[in-house]
């Protein structure tokens, strides 16, 4: 039997495919939420920001939601809950006051994070960041 041809068995293409996005399900959700992506050369750590104004939106009175990362490796595609220990979470530190409402990474005793969004105040923050990026995109204009 011969061998495969070198084509059929390099993975270097799929390997520069691998891409890692990072979903928000509020909780009683079925439908995702996608708040960032990116491409990864090293899937063991992947650095992404969320954004509180997008990761909720105006109407939206979600107090918490499970963070799950979709991942897409050498052609496959895995699905799972994120999970994070103390260090990394505290690494990431409290939304800053431009951001919206303010947002913690929280595990549970399963390790799953979760995104804790404060309630029910926060409107003053949440009204201060739209209108510093309106004004930041009409100025872009």
């Amino acid at each position: 039997m011969d061998d495969p041809a070198p084509a059929l068995i390099d993975a270097s293409r799929d390997l520069r495919d691998d891409q890692v996005e990072l979903h928000l399900r509020a909780q009683g959700a079925t439908e995702e939420r996608r708040l960032a992506g990116r491409g990864a050369r090293d899937l063991a750590t992947v650095k992404v920001s969320i954004d509180p104004l997008k990761a909720f939106g105006p109407d939206d009175e979600t107090r918490r939601a499970e963070l799950r990362v979709h991942v897409r490796h050498a052609g496959w595609s895995f699905d799972a809950p994120l999970t994070a220990d103390a260090a990394v979470r505290a690494e990431a530190g409290r939304s800053p006051f431009l951001a919206g409402r303010r947002i913690e990474l929280h595990a549970g005793d399963d390790g799953i994070v979760e995104l804790r969004r404060g309630w029910p105040g926060g409107r003053v923050r949440d009204a201060a960041g739209r209108t510093v990026r309106r004004l930041r995109a009409l100025l872009r204009r």
